[in-house]
Parts: structure tokens; C-alpha cells; sequence
């Protein structure tokens, strides 16, 4: 039997270290997958907060609220006046026909002053201001209202209540204001005049203002 020589066996393992180096070879030279992962987070939306002042202020009546007036067939009950037996209410006037004369005594109800305040940082301040004063033979007074539960209550504070013309300088009816709560205003007036120079004369009212600012801490 014929061995194979040593030169041929080692030809053999020298072609098979080649063929093994030249797998060696291709493989270096290829491009591995690597692994790879992702999330999404979706935050949603954030909503806005609300501020908001509703007055009842589009259709201002005027009532003569005088003890001795004739006409008592319409009177109401106003916010200074709650007709009982012993007050009689008040009757609406026609402002383009009412002539005022020495004793009369008017009022004017601004109702329905509520606040809608809405977030969670949300403070704000409501304040009250007006222009008129008295003038020309009459005394104006105002006083503030809150609602509590079935009805307005006159608030009995110092700034609450005054000469028309205190409202000036704004007071603050309400600082860090509730969502939800409800102010009125009632603004009064007597005519005492005996002076003739004011015959034929008016009363001006001015204008009432209230106002419900956002405030932040500094």
C-alpha cells in the first residue's frame, strides 16, 4: 500500500489553511444587523383656565322710590326697598319724561355682577368705580350687595357703602375673587334742591364701572 508522502499531506494542509484564510477574508468584509428600540409618548393637551365678568348692565331701569308718590299699581321691590307694608317699593320711570322735583328720591340697581373664574393658579380682583357725584340740588349714595343663597345681602364694610362721588378712586370689592360669586350695586338719590337756579337742571350719573383683573404673586 502506497502512503502518501509527506510533500503531498502537506500540500494538502497548506491548501486548507488558504481555503480557511480566504473564508476569513469574506466574512471580515460583511455588514452585521445590530438591534435597535423605540417609544412615543403622547402628553396630551393642556387646557385653558377662564376669566369672565357678566353684569346685568344692557338695560338699566331707573325707579322713583319717593314715600309719597301716587303711582304704586307697578312698584317693585328694588335692592334698598323690599316692599313691605311698611315700604312701598319702587315704580320704573321714563327717563325721557320724568321731571324730578324737591323731595323725590330715585334708585338705580346695577344686578347680576358674577364672577367665572376657571384654573388652577387663577386669582383675580374685582374693583368698583364710578364718575358721577352729587350736583345740581341732589345727595348720591351707593351701597354693594353680595349674594347669599336665595338673596342679596348689603355688605356692611366701610368701603361698601358712601358718597357716589368716593367712587372716584376704585375700591375693591372683592380681592382674590370666588368663581361663582354674584355682586350688585345700588346707587341712590335725593333731590333736596331749594335753590330755583336748578330748575330745568339734570343729574348726571356718570358712569360705573367694575372691573375683574388676573393677578399673580410677584
Amino acid at each position: 500500500m502506497k502512503h502518501a508522502s509527506r510533500d503531498s499531506r502537506s500540500l494538502r494542509t497548506k491548501g486548507l489553511v488558504a481555503g480557511a484564510a480566504g473564508l476569513a477574508l469574506l466574512l471580515g468584509g460583511a455588514t452585521f444587523a445590530t438591534w435597535s428600540d423605540s417609544g412615543e409618548a403622547d402628553p396630551g393637551s393642556v387646557t385653558h383656565g377662564n376669566l369672565d365678568l357678566a353684569a346685568e348692565f344692557d338695560s338699566l331701569t331707573i325707579y322713583d322710590v319717593s314715600s309719597d308718590r301716587v303711582n304704586q299699581a307697578d312698584a317693585v321691590a328694588t335692592l334698598l326697598h323690599d316692599k313691605t307694608s311698611q315700604d312701598k317699593g319702587g315704580n320704573a320711570i321714563d327717563q325721557a319724561n320724568f321731571k324730578a322735583v324737591p323731595g323725590d328720591s330715585i334708585e338705580l340697581d346695577l344686578k347680576g355682577i358674577e364672577v367665572t373664574l376657571s384654573g388652577d393658579n387663577m386669582k383675580a380682583d374685582l374693583t368698583l368705580s364710578a364718575t358721577g357725584s352729587a350736583g345740581n340740588g341732589w345727595t348720591l349714595t351707593y351701597q354693594v350687595f353680595e349674594w347669599q343663597t336665595s338673596n342679596y345681602v348689603a355688605i356692611s364694610d366701610d368701603w361698601a357703602h358712601g358718597d357716589l362721588g368716593d367712587l372716584s378712586t376704585p375700591v375693591t370689592v372683592a380681592e382674590d375673587a370666588v368663581d361663582g360669586a354674584k355682586y350688585a350695586v345700588a346707587i341712590s338719590g335725593s333731590f333736596d334742591a331749594s335753590d330755583q337756579n336748578y330748575v330745568s337742571e339734570a343729574l348726571d350719573l356718570g358712569t360705573i364701572s367694575v372691573n375683574l383683573t388676573q393677578v399673580r404673586p410677584s
